[in-house]
């Protein structure tokens, strides 16, 4: 039997939140089952999901509002919708990843973690890597700041 979230249910952090399903304790795994089987699954590691420190950022909603639409379309699925993961990939709300912005690029852009499941999007202007960057770190501030009940775009970001 396969376990752990999968497929496009990234998408559903928010709504996933209550049953506490998180990437680092809903392990992908194979099960296998036997007759007058005695074995038992290690208990669940309960590691909540802190905020952490930014203390360079700068909010700036239009690029935030930019980065929202890319991360939607590319990230999300994985991610999660407003960037609350629901166990597919890692919650980048609490990622120091995001605040250094070589080695953000090393990861999304140039595919530093292909080999961890993360694919390559080389396609990704530079512009758009810094609107993805602020899409995340707002977000994260959302969350250090206790705002996440919505997702973070301007009424000025259209459809």
């Amino acid at each position: 039997v396969l376990t752990g979230l999968g497929t496009s249910g990234g998408l559903l952090g928010r709504l996933l939140e209550p049953f506490k399903i998180d990437y680092r304790t809903q392990k992908r795994r194979v099960l296998t089952f036997v007759l007058d089987g005695k074995a038992t699954l290690p208990p669940l590691e309960s590691l909540p999901l802190s905020p952490i420190a930014d203390p360079s950022f700068v909010a700036n909603a239009a690029s935030a509002d930019r980065g929202a639409v890319t991360f939607g379309y590319s990230c999300g699925v994985c991610h999660g919708y407003e960037g609350i993961s629901a166990g597919i990939a890692p919650d980048l709300r609490a990622s120091e990843i995001p605040q250094d912005a070589e080695t953000f690029a090393s990861i999304v852009r140039d595919g530093g973690l292909v080999s961890a499941g993360m694919p390559r999007f080389d396609d990704f202007s530079a512009q758009q890597l810094a609107d993805i960057r602020q899409y995340i770190r707002t977000r994260a501030d959302d969350f250090r700041k206790g705002r996440d009940a919505a997702p973070h775009v301007s009424a000025a970001a259209g459809p």
